[in-house]
């Protein structure tokens, strides 16, 4: 009877572990295989590169001009150099999230599908703490001509 309850305590405490843990999870990373992901079809694809030099960090390009109402898909590829995880975020002007990625890992590329938003100008930027105060911001310029 000890040995049972010896055995039945351990299960328990370990699927509450496992429990525990999955749920800490937190943000999801992208590995390389999810660059993979497929985009709609006839979609543009524009790849943005993300880069550390000391303290500051920047996306290259961080300038892009598209379509209103265009698919496009972002590939956002971490250096396999780069010592920190980044990831992609295009706000409107209000504030509110157009997309939003997964957090990349260095070595790792993400495919971002989305479409762009009427014609105007918005904020692309690492949501990572501390990374878009370094420079890693960019501008989306969505203009029918």
């Amino acid at each position: 009877m000890n040995r049972f309850r010896t055995f039945a305590v351990m299960a328990s405490t370990a699927l509450v572990l496992a429990l525990v843990l999955a749920a800490c999870g937190g943000a999801s990373t992208a590995t390389p295989e999810a660059a993979k992901a497929t985009a709609a079809p006839g979609a543009q694809v524009v790849t943005i590169t993300s880069s550390e030099d000391g303290e500051k960090y920047s996306f290259n390009p961080s300038a892009l001009t598209l379509k209103p109402g265009q698919q496009v898909v972002v590939r956002l590829v971490n250096a396999a150099g780069s010592t920190k995880s980044h990831g992609f975020q295009l706000k409107a002007a209000d504030g509110t999230d157009i997309v939003k990625s997964e957090v990349v890992k260095a070595g790792a590329s993400l495919d971002i599908p989305f479409t762009v938003p009427a014609a105007g100008k918005y904020q692309f930027l690492c949501f990572q703490r501390g990374h878009a105060d370094r420079g890693q911001t960019g501008t989306l310029t969505s203009s029918a001509s």
